[in-house]
């Protein structure tokens, strides 16, 4: 009998000789690592979000609608209407009806939201909110055959937190589009807890009035902290490798498992490329300027102030006693609001570059609430935003509610938005503007600093993650692989 025969032998007579299970740690860490990044959107309840309910349409009568709560500067002129009286194609509506408010009010904004709570916000999650956008054609009486400028948000106790807009034009005439704004929520924070809304608006106009449609609302919530840190997975290829070296007679079906956790670590992996902002931490000029009236102060920014209102840079340290660690440099910007109902602004005076089509763009903006020595009792910034704008309108705003960021220091506040994969706005111009917005009460100061902008291509997002039945059959194939092994150890 021959070595080989021998060897055959042994393995059949002693196959305790032959141990697959030694390889059950290495697909006990690659399961646990696809499970960890199978991130799944859950669906949020919203009543009546196809606005069926009445099921006869009211017809612009301003009877109520289940669910929702409806401002419209016109009196009763919103309501329901069927979708095959309007529109020559459903789109991306669903059901028989939808809901419209006509706007023909100079300066005014009209309103639909969510009448109940849709629960608490929780922290480390990405929601997802959906909206089927129609422009009004066909035998309508009506003639607003472009919807106007409009808006979706998200809102904590009534106040917005994020918010998309869908210029004038963007819906083809006739039909519904689907447009979804994206907000992750941080890990803490004046939002976390409180009440989660919608809204849906009508921005203000100034010549003819509109009359937007709205249907099909859908809001999803994903839970974010279930991705591994790249230094997790390089952790988990570790072990598995040191594994694999421990049972080497079975490195093939190994080396499969490695591959299949590579594959899953490289999805997790986003690949955001920083977009550089002129000025960005406002240190230009060097020597601050003192906050006044007088315009055209800061390079790179263009201001738009209200009548009586001032801005202008100061150094970190007169006003806080020591640089907190969201700020950069030596300066910061302030943008000083004594006027009551108007709002201050100042944008990226020139393009950030164009739009690109599905790509998440992040931008992130250091808040500051001024304390002493400053004569006057700020106490706290008032409510204040940020925009990310295309071609001078805005995409996305994040408000930041008064009172948000404790006295005398900076927090960093971030803004997501997640561009379509086609539309009027991709190839427009980006810029930036940060807003002291319209108060009613107490004169405040608005300050801001550190500004970062990202853009990440939607296929280096989580999404790209592989779905957990091709993760499971890569290593039930590496399993599979193992046991055919085990009847031939030799050539292993």
């Amino acid at each position: 009998m021959n070595l080989l025969s021998k060897t055959n032998i042994l393995s059949v007579n002693h196959p305790s000789t032959v141990r697959p299970r030694r390889l059950g740690p290495c697909y006990a860490l690659a399961l646990l690592a696809l499970a960890a990044t199978t991130a799944e959107a859950t669906p949020i309840t919203i009543p009546n979000a196809s606005f069926e309910n009445p099921t006869t349409p009211t017809e612009g009568d301003g009877a109520p609608i289940s669910g929702w709560v409806f401002n419209s500067q016109s009196g009763n002129l919103y309501g329901t209407a069927p979708i095959s009286q309007s529109f020559s194609s459903e789109g991306a509506a669903s059901g028989s009806n939808y809901a419209f408010m006509f706007n023909d009010v100079a300066g005014k904004t009209d309103t639909i939201t969510s009448a109940a709570s849709l629960g608490t916000i929780e922290a480390n999650t990405k929601y997802t909110l959906t909206v089927a956008v129609g422009n009004v054609g066909g035998s309508d009486s009506v003639s607003n055959h472009s919807p106007g400028n409009v808006s979706f948000s998200l809102l904590a106790n009534g106040i917005a937190f994020a918010t998309d807009t869908v210029p004038n034009g963007t819906v083809p005439d006739a039909t519904f589009e689907d447009f979804s704004l994206t907000f992750q929520t941080p890990s803490s924070g004046s939002i976390i807890g409180e009440n989660l809304e919608i809204q849906l608006a009508s921005l203000p106009i100034s010549g003819l009035g509109v009359g937007p449609a709205f249907d099909n609302v859908t809001l999803n919530a994903t839970s974010i902290a279930v991705a591994p840190e790249p230094s997790t997975c390089a952790l988990m290829l570790g072990g598995l490798l040191t594994l694999a070296y421990l049972v080497r007679r079975r490195t093939v079906a190994t080396i499969i498992t490695v591959a299949a956790l590579s594959l899953v670590c490289a999805g997790t992996t986003a690949h955001a490329t920083l977009i550089n902002i002129p000025n960005a931490s406002f240190e230009s000029p060097s020597t601050y300027t003192g906050t006044g009236t007088t315009t055209g102060l800061i390079p790179g920014w263009t201001d738009n102030l209200g009548l009586g209102d001032g801005y202008g840079t100061e150094t970190i340290t007169s006003y806080f006693a020591t640089a907190p660690p969201a700020t950069s440099g030596n300066n910061f910007t302030a943008l000083a609001n004594y006027k009551l109902d108007t709002a201050s602004t100042l944008t990226s005076a020139a393009s950030l570059g164009t739009i690109a089509a599905s790509t998440q763009y992040t931008l992130t903006v250091a808040l500051g609430n001024v304390s002493a020595p400053d004569t006057i009792p700020y106490g706290s910034p008032g409510p204040v935003s940020f925009s990310l704008l295309s071609d001078g309108t805005p995409l996305a705003t994040q408000v930041v509610p008064n009172g948000t960021i404790p006295n005398a220091t900076f927090e960093d506040f971030t803004l997501t938005y997640d561009s379509p994969g086609s539309g009027s706005v991709i190839g427009e111009n980006l810029t930036i503007q940060l807003e002291a917005m319209p108060q009613s009460t107490a004169l405040y100061l608005a300050a801001f600093d550190n500004l970062t902008l990202d853009a990440t291509p939607e296929e280096s997002d989580l999404s790209t993650v592989p779905e957990l039945s091709t993760s499971a059959l890569l290593v039930s194939g590496g399993l599979l692989l193992s046991w055919l092994m085990r009847l031939k150890p030799s050539r292993v």
